[in-house]
């Protein structure tokens, strides 16, 4: 059972992260703040406050004086990374009479730590009602928020902790001095398996000491396009198949009469412990390798996963197990890694 300790715990540690780093950006003269920044605090604040929060942004770019403000007028924030007592002025300052009617109260929230005292502009204080050892608000202040909410709010305010958290980390990563980020969205992407792809010599002397007749130029096609269709799929999906041949029931069926195997479908659903079983099934089902029944009348027996390792070569599709099994090779290695060359 999740705890009231430590959901708060998540929250004042991914805070405290936040601060640190913030902090880290504005000593190298990184104060800006992207619009992920003002939605992330946005979200958070509105089960603290108990108030429907928008950003003001997204409504009318750069709004004035504010990038927040509750629906029902309550309040009004100012997201900034800066803590100085300048900030604070100039951000009141920016406040429009429009604003000062709608919102009865207006806060300087800054991501980081803010400073143990301001110097207010008088003037500008008394027209916004504000007062800065109430109205500027640092990660320790929310913190200290967080602590006292009622369950309910505490576990929304967590999970817009748990969800957004992390990229809202990495928005506010600094690039080193060759403008690199040390998270990239180009290193996010799984690279492609390179195939080593045989000449189907071996495969068709193979089928010929079974009793197949010569077939080398088709087998070596099929083999190479094979090979394709699996480097172009990402590796976990070449890792499914795997242990769906590895799984297979073969199960009478003149559905697949000429299928490499069947698993029955059921079984698949209950073995399975992924998070994406039916895009697994559709990325293999699109590209050729799998055929996955779902309505099947009973009198013909219970659906099944038919693999189909080649739609144009039968040789191929039925002769692949034997011929792993025979050559002591490892489906992990052929179907995984994409390695044929012992074909």
């Amino acid at each position: 059972m999740i705890t009231r300790g430590y959901l708060i715990g998540e929250i004042i540690d991914e805070l405290a992260t936040i601060a640190a780093q913030t902090r880290m950006r504005n000593r190298s003269g990184f104060t800006d703040l992207s619009i992920f920044a003002e939605n992330f605090f946005r979200d958070l604040l509105t089960p603290i406050l108990h108030s429907s929060l928008e950003n003001l942004n997204n409504i009318r770019s750069n709004s004035p004086g504010i990038d927040l403000g509750s629906k029902d007028g309550e309040f009004a924030i100012q997201v900034t990374s800066v803590a100085t007592s300048d900030k604070v002025n100039k951000t009141l300052a920016k406040l429009t009479e429009e604003q000062i009617k709608r919102y009865q109260r207006f806060v300087v929230l800054v991501i980081g730590e803010k400073q143990g005292s301001y110097t207010i502009e008088p003037e500008l204080a008394s027209k916004a009602k504000f007062e800065w050892a109430r109205d500027v608000w640092d990660m320790d202040t929310i913190a200290k928020m967080a602590v006292d909410l009622p369950i309910e709010r505490l576990q929304d305010a967590h999970r817009v902790v748990r969800a957004n958290g992390v990229r809202l980390r990495v928005e506010l990563e600094m690039p080193d001095e060759n403008g690199v980020y040390p998270t990239s969205g180009y290193t996010c992407w799984e690279e492609s398996a390179e195939p080593r792809i045989g000449s189907g010599e071996s495969f068709s002397q193979y089928q010929r000491d079974m009793g197949a007749p010569k077939t080398d130029i088709q087998i070596s096609n099929q083999i190479a396009k094979l090979c394709r269709s699996l480097s172009a799929l990402p590796r976990v999906t070449r890792e499914f198949l795997v242990v769906l041949l590895e799984k297979r029931q073969d199960v009478e069926s003149v559905r697949f009469k000429k299928s490499t195997a069947t698993v029955l479908l059921d079984r698949v659903k209950r073995e399975y412990t992924g998070s994406d079983l039916a895009g697994e099934l559709r990325l293999l089902e699109s590209a050729g390798l799998i055929i996955v029944e779902t309505d099947v009348d009973p009198a013909f027996g219970l659906p099944l996963v038919g693999i189909n390792l080649s739609a144009k070569c039968d040789d191929l599709n039925l002769g692949f197990l034997d011929f792993v099994q025979a050559k002591n090779l490892s489906l992990r290695e052929v179907i995984g890694k994409v390695d044929f060359s012992r074909f």
